[in-house]
């Protein structure tokens, strides 16, 4: 599984920080419960879906608007690019992180 070889690798270059993300789902029974978890909206991002964290880093510092676009990837049309849009990071979330962990 492709979180076992991540873990893998963490613990062989034990790296001065890490982090992995999922939304809700099943990361949980894998590697225990997450750190934190953040909705886009927390990071300046107008919509919702909840995203779990885990590792060694620092939380990047939130940056809350109102989520005027609610849960807009459960609206997203049956396509061949819906898989790769609802797994996309939110912007703000990666800026954030980049500016909080370089």
């Amino acid at each position: 599984m492709v979180v076992e070889v991540c873990q893998l690798i963490k613990g062989i270059l034990q790296p001065e920080w890490w982090a992995m993300e999922n939304p809700v789902g099943r990361l949980p029974r894998y590697i225990g419960k997450w750190n934190y978890t953040f909705n886009p909206c927390d990071y300046g991002d107008p919509w919702t879906k909840r995203t779990c964290m885990w590792g060694d880093h620092v939380q990047p510092r939130k940056n809350p608007v109102e989520p005027t676009e609610g849960s807009k990837h459960w609206r997203l049309s049956p396509s061949p690019q819906r898989a790769a849009l609802r797994s996309e990071t939110p912007p703000g979330f990666a800026r954030a992180f980049f500016e909080a962990n370089p």
